[in-house]
């Protein structure tokens, strides 16, 4: 004859059954909410790439026509930013990014320091274009291009930035950085920062044929 399933581990079973479905349901709920939450991710980030490359043509088209002859800007103050998680305000980005940029271009920073802020403060375009599932070789690339740069031993040793200049939308900006040489050598750059939902990002340094310095006090 079977014995009789005492009422305690019955009301166990009972309970830890009923507990069981509760956890599964709050599993499948939590999953549920984790794809839809990253279904808008993606649909927030294509709806921001769209508008970001279509007021991207309007920077484009600045840059290209200011190339042709140099812009006269004011020369900023150098201000040393401390990293932060995100950047609200533009021009101390600006000046962030350009001392990223010049601690990497002299090897103050490695190249993982640098691969590190790309995929933290890149914009979207310009993370999209980084294989961040292949950081090694991303690492070694960044660690190639500096180690060419310092290679031409160029004894860069102070950089300048110009004021920060905004789109009509403002959600492109541009300023320019000057490395510059114990000779007085200046190698000029045009660098783009750009607004995604209220946070700065990098987004190219290039080249540039550089500035006319403003010299004019404010009076």
């Amino acid at each position: 004859m079977h014995k009789k399933i005492p009422l305690l581990l019955l009301a166990t079973v009972t309970l830890l059954s009923a507990c069981n479905n509760k956890i599964v349901d709050e599993a499948e709920k939590v999953e549920s909410q984790k794809k839809e939450q990253e279904y808008m991710q993606e649909e927030l980030e294509a709806k921001q790439l769209e508008i970001l490359e279509e007021n991207e043509i309007t920077i484009d088209e600045v840059l290209e026509d200011i190339d042709k002859e140099k812009e006269t800007k004011k020369t900023l103050e150098i201000e040393k930013v401390e990293e932060k998680e995100e950047f609200h305000d533009g021009e101390e980005f600006a000046q962030y990014v350009a001392s990223v940029l010049f601690d990497y271009f002299t090897g103050e920073i490695s190249a993982e320091d640098y691969y590190n802020f790309v995929t933290k403060h890149g914009s979207l375009k310009h993370v999209k274009d980084l294989d961040t599932d292949m950081k090694d070789l991303m690492v070694k690339s960044f660690a190639d291009i500096q180690k060419f740069f310092l290679e031409q031993d160029l004894a860069i040793n102070k950089y300048k930035v110009s004021e920060l200049t905004l789109d009509e939308a403002g959600i492109y900006g541009y300023f320019y950085r000057t490395l510059i040489t114990e000779e007085g050598t200046e190698l000029n750059y045009v660098t783009t920062i750009v607004n995604e939902g209220q946070n700065w990002k990098y987004e190219s340094d290039v080249l540039s044929h550089g500035y006319k310095e403003n010299t004019k006090e404010e009076g």
